[in-house]
């Protein structure tokens, strides 16, 4: 065992009862992103790595800071493999953004050098669900963890915390809850680039049943506010999707408004609980989403939230 945290999963007596969907995506060009991974040149040392999830990297002359680790051993290395076509530098940092195993169960992979930081809720969520969900996903795909041990992040903060490297001052910081309790964002302000974890979907319906959907509205009011001054010529990089423009917080927050609005018409209006999920009717315009029974999983959540 390394010197960082690792679990001895005969230990653990339950699953998770929170369960977080893998989810494949399109790219810009209608590819089905997960079984292939694209790399995103964005300018300024900066690189977003998509695939099942997404993950990315700043290159400086002196070192190399990686957001999310992806979802497993195997595709982290896949993931550094990367990484190395570009610059040998040696990874000074990883940040996880949340605590979700499709975005930190690949930390193990890292160089034991490598700092990795994240919320003090990031770190706690993932003490606490990350092992069963690891001993869970060893044995449906034991190739991808053979050999790996899950990673608990070293360096917590509540606030926020700015790491400098290469010249160059990175803000991660906790902007509130939303997707979970614990997200952080990557902010470097001089490339206008910001890392948003899973605060951010593109193209796919907003998965809420681990989050806090009045929150998250807020949240993504403050995450668009990073984005100054000219926010259309910013660069946000979801958890999942392609690379776009500070915009996509506004409208992920009024996808929000909407399906609140919709669970709470049908509250008021003494639908059942099990029938409210099939009751939903979004707009037209986010017909195109996929994964629609995402639908039902976040109403459930929202239902809880708004009892």
């Amino acid at each position: 065992m390394s010197r960082r945290t690792g679990f001895s999963f005969a230990l653990v007596g339950c699953i998770a009862t929170v369960a977080v969907i893998g989810i494949s995506l399109r790219t810009a060009s209608g590819e089905e992103a997960g079984s292939k991974e694209v790399v995103r040149n964005l300018g300024g040392g900066h690189y977003a790595y998509m695939g099942m999830s997404n993950s990315g990297f700043f290159v400086s002359d002196e070192g190399i800071l990686v957001v999310d680790a992806l979802k497993s051993p195997r595709h982290a290395k896949a993931l550094l493999a990367e990484i190395r076509k570009i610059s040998d530098k040696p990874i000074v940092y990883l940040v996880n953004t949340h605590w979700h195993w499709d975005h930190t169960f690949g930390n193990g992979v890292f160089p034991e050098a490598t700092k990795i930081y994240s919320t003090k809720a990031c770190k706690e969520r993932l003490e606490k669900d990350g092992p069963p969900k690891w001993e869970t996903l060893s044995k449906e795909t034991p190739d991808d963890y053979e050999g790996a041990e899950l990673v608990i992040p070293e360096v917590t903060f509540v606030d926020e915390e700015t790491l400098t490297i290469g010249g160059r001052k990175l803000l991660v910081k906790y902007i509130g809850r939303g997707h979970t309790d614990g997200d952080a964002v990557v902010v470097d302000a001089e490339s206008r680039v910001i890392y948003a974890g899973d605060l951010l979907f593109n193209g796919v319906h907003p998965y809420m049943a681990d989050g806090y959907s009045k929150d998250w509205i807020e949240t993504l009011e403050a995450l668009h506010a990073l984005a100054q001054p000219e926010p259309e010529k910013w660069t946000v990089v979801p958890g999942h999707g392609e690379p776009t423009t500070p915009s996509l917080a506004k409208d992920i927050a009024e996808y929000i408004r909407v399906l609140r609005s919709e669970v709470k018409k049908a509250l008021d209006a003494g639908t059942p609980e099990k029938e409210i999920p099939g009751s939903i009717k979004l707009p037209e315009k986010y017909a195109d989403l996929k994964y629609p029974w995402f639908i039902e999983m976040s109403v459930g959540r929202i239902i809880k939230e708004m009892k």
